[in-house]
Parts: C-alpha cells; structure tokens; sequence
C-alpha cells in the first residue's frame, strides 16, 4: 500500500511539473474533435507559453466586444457624448451623437439628455443625423429583428431602443406607456412575439408569466413623439439641407456602468452604439466603419493578424478573429487601464454576468456564443499572483457548448494551480 501511494505521489508531482498548457490542449480529444485554437501569454516574460492555431481566424461571436472595448477607451478616453447642440435666439437645435444612456431602463444615471432639454428653457428642434447610422449591422441574421439582442442602432437612442413588457396574471405592463396600447395578448400554449398591421403594433402570445424585451422600430417622427412625450414638451422635427450649424457637443465623464454592461451582460445595443460614438469623435459622422477603420490603422504597428471586423457587438459571422490578435488586444487593455480596471469592468468567474455559473474568480473573461461557436478570452490570475492572457475559440461543432465549457475549466485550473 505505502509503495502504491508512493509512486501515485511521484506520478503526481512529475505530471505537475512536466505539465506545458499546450501539450494539454493538443492532446485533449474535445480540442481536436473539431476546429479549435489556444493562446496563453505571459505577461510579465513577455512570451506566449502555448499557441495552438493561435494565427488561425475563427468566428468570435460576442469576443468582438473585446476589439469595440479597446475602441472605446482609445478614442472616447475619459469622456461620453451625450447631445449635438446649437442655440439660435430661444430655439435649441439639437442631434443625436450616439449615445444609449438616455432614459436606458438598465441604468440609474440616465436623465442627461433629458434633463439638457428641459432645462434649456428653449423651443426644441430636433435635427435628425445626415447621414443617419445604418440601423443593423452587416451579416445579421434577419430572423433575429424581433429579439432582445438585436436592437436597431440610432442616432439618438431612448429607452434604451426597447419596450418592456411584463406580463403577470394574465394582466399587461408596458414601458414606456406610449405604446401601451399597441399590444394584444394572447394566451396559449407557445411564447412568441408577433408584428401586426403596423410598425411597433405586436402580439405577444404567452404560457406564462414573463418580462420581454422588444425592439422599437424608429423613424425620426417617432423619435420626435417619444421625447415630447417625455419632456411633456413640443420637440419639432425639422430636417437640414444646408449644413450650416456649427455643434457644439454637451458631454459627461465616461462611466464605466456602460462598458460593465457590455461586457458582463454581452449588451449588443451598448457594443454598437459606442463604435458610433467613436467613429462621430474622430469623423462627425455616425457609421461603426468609420470608427473600425481609424482603430484597425492605429493597431496595425503591434497587430500581427489582419482580421476581418464588421460590427461592435459579434452578432455577424462574418467577423474574423485570431485568438492571437484577442491576445494582443487584450494586453493593449491590461497596459491602458490595469487590472484594478479589469477587475471590474470583465465578468469574474462563478461570481457575475455571462461566466457566473462557470469557472472560478481568478478568471476574468468575455464569452463570445452563436450556434456552433463559442469563444472565451480574458485574464486569469495564477495561485502566485501572475497575471496571463489567454483566448479560446471554438468553431464548427455540433454538440452542446458545454462539453467545451468543461474541458476549458479543468485547463484553467490546472494553469491556476501551476503557475
């Protein structure tokens, strides 16, 4: 028995000290069944210790917020626009500059724009964006518009571009109320959400209780109707031809509530509409290519992968990631804001937002899912108190998401406990 203990002991400390992240993943059978990549960086060597078709392009899924991330604290630093302005006499002329605060049902802090206006004590015309930001994204799925996480992106956000709907004991709530009496509900057997006759007219068909989150169809005139509505106060739609006003832009200190989030909630909605922030601060137009185009030239002196980028948020397929370019980019954060940073703005493992039923706390990473696809990069921090970068990227598999999920958490532990 001692002799059997004995060379288990043994067995144990030389696999513990032969253990290399990279022999590990090449020879899991999970990792090789179908197309996966791997990177692990140390941060302090300045080296990677596995890279396992690490220049490899994958789909990243919602690992794009990584990149949007990067962007947003690279051009839009440390403060947030919230309006396009210009006083004329007692007329306030006023444009959306792109951003998802106003009146956002998620955040406390969310009367900015609102309360601008009102207390401008001015007659209000509302300018629409020329030209006015494309409202989806390029490769989206169109079976997706009437669902949470695809909402349209605008120029002048509010209400977070959503209707809630809460529906208990047969009985409808409705926020905002202007639409309240655009839905029907219809009991049965199936939850599904249908558009009537009209724009922002639906039927919710329900077997249970439950709170739904559905897209608001924009046009500027609705635009113009729900912020009179709330300002209990004319707001005049007035479009120019002429492009004569000089903006001025009313703007507040980046809070970091925005990208939380983004990040720990995979908040598509925020993702884009802070590439439309970015790309008016450095082209005064809203349109996320402009703003994806400046980055991808900034980045082009460390970035060693060219990748194909087309949205914020990951919803498009035809992004094109490596997970040595999320690697790279991920360093590019950890050098900008530190871990301090890091600790609050990325989900911690089994403890919040997209990985709080995986993983441990010394992982601190964003998930990236579509069907067939799943990704997952961040930080973790080692049992010694080093830091390392690490990216997954799982394409093409037909089974369940969790069977990666599984073999990812026994890696992280075991690079946790060795390192």
């Amino acid at each position: 028995m001692v002799l059997i203990f004995s060379a288990c002991n043994t067995s144990s400390k030389i696999s513990e000290a032969t253990f290399k992240p990279e022999k590990y993943f090449k020879k899991n059978p999970q990792f090789s069944k179908e197309f996966s990549g791997f990177t692990l960086y140390d941060i302090h060597k300045k080296q990677y210790i596995a890279h396992v078709n690490g220049n490899k392009h994958f789909i990243p899924a919602s690992n794009t917020k990584v990149f949007t991330l990067y962007t947003a604290i690279y051009i839009l630093r440390d403060s947030l626009p919230i309006i396009r302005y210009q006083l004329s006499g007692d007329t306030l002329y006023f444009s959306g500059a792109g951003n998802p605060l106003n009146l956002n049902p998620y955040f406390v802090d969310n009367q900015h724009l609102s309360d601008f206006l009102k207390n401008s004590g001015k007659q209000l015309i509302y300018i629409p964006s020329h030209p006015s930001p494309v409202k989806y994204g390029s490769g989206w799925a169109w079976d997706d518009a009437l669902d949470y996480y695809q909402l349209e992106n605008t120029s002048l956000p509010i209400f977070g571009n959503e209707i809630q709907a809460v529906i208990h004991n047969d009985s409808l709530i409705v926020k905002p109320e202007i639409f309240k009496d655009n839905f029907q509900i219809l009991p049965g057997n199936k939850d599904f959400v249908e558009v009537t006759h009209a724009p922002n007219n639906f039927i919710i068909h329900y077997s249970k209780d439950q709170t739904l989150a559905i897209p608001i169809q924009f046009t500027d005139e609705l635009t113009c109707n729900l912020l009179s509505d709330t300002l209990s106060q004319s707001v005049v739609l007035q479009y120019n031809t002429t492009d004569t006003f000089n903006w001025k832009i009313y703007k507040i200190p980046f809070p970091d509530s925005l990208l939380i989030r983004m990040m720990h909630e995979s908040d598509n909605f925020i993702a884009e509409q802070l590439l439309l922030m970015s790309s008016m601060e450095i082209s005064d137009t809203l349109d996320r290519s402009n703003a994806i185009r400046f980055i991808k030239h900034q980045m082009k002196d460390w970035l060693r992968d060219d990748v194909k980028w087309v949205d914020g948020s990951g919803l498009s397929r035809y992004n094109l990631f490596t997970p040595q370019s999320m690697s790279e980019v991920l360093l590019k954060i950890y050098q900008l804001k530190g871990l301090d940073w890091i600790e609050i703005v990325f989900p911690h493992g089994g403890t919040s937002g997209t990985i709080e039923a995986w993983y441990e706390p010394y992982v601190m990473a964003k998930t990236g899912t579509l069907s067939n696809n799943h990704c997952l990069s961040g930080f973790i921090k080692a049992k010694s108190g080093k830091i390392y970068i690490f990216s997954f990227m799982h394409n093409h598999y037909l089974e369940s998401s969790r069977v990666y999920k599984q073999e990812m958490d026994k890696l992280l532990r075991l690079i946790y406990n060795k390192y």
